[in-house]
């Protein structure tokens, strides 16, 4: 973990614990530097490096959810909520990048082959596509 993310590491040591990184193993053991590391909380530097999911809390989610229902609930009393237009703008909370896999996976004609040649089930049993 320091060396991925020593500048946050040595800022959450500071803040949380008030030890200066550079005394470990000196001021204190390494292993006792590990336990304290991965006892960070959530809203830590590491922490949000690791996951920009943690940059938010519960209480941000609930707050956050409560100021779009109202939002809501104001347009929803304009004539643009009677006419279902020009909605309020949520607060986005924090996501973590996703890949998705692609929608159409290229496969070779083999492939497609073995797939249209398989033994199809007849009776109660069949496939209905």
């Amino acid at each position: 973990m320091i060396n991925r993310y020593k500048q946050e590491l040595r800022a959450d040591f500071q803040q949380y614990y008030t030890l200066n990184i550079d005394e470990m193993g000196v001021g204190y053991r390494v292993g006792h530097a590990a336990e304290l590391a991965v006892m960070l909380p959530q809203e830590s530097r590491v922490m949000q490096r690791i996951d920009p999911e943690n940059a938010w809390g519960w209480q941000e989610y609930l707050l956050a959810d409560l100021v779009n229902r109202v939002r809501w609930l104001q347009w929803a009393q304009t004539p643009d909520g009677a006419k279902n237009r020009n909605h309020p703008n949520p607060i986005m909370a924090p996501r973590r990048h996703v890949e998705q896999a692609a929608q159409n996976p290229i496969h070779e004609v083999r492939e497609y082959a073995r797939q249209l040649n398989r033994p199809r089930k007849t009776g109660k049993k069949a496939l209905r596509i």
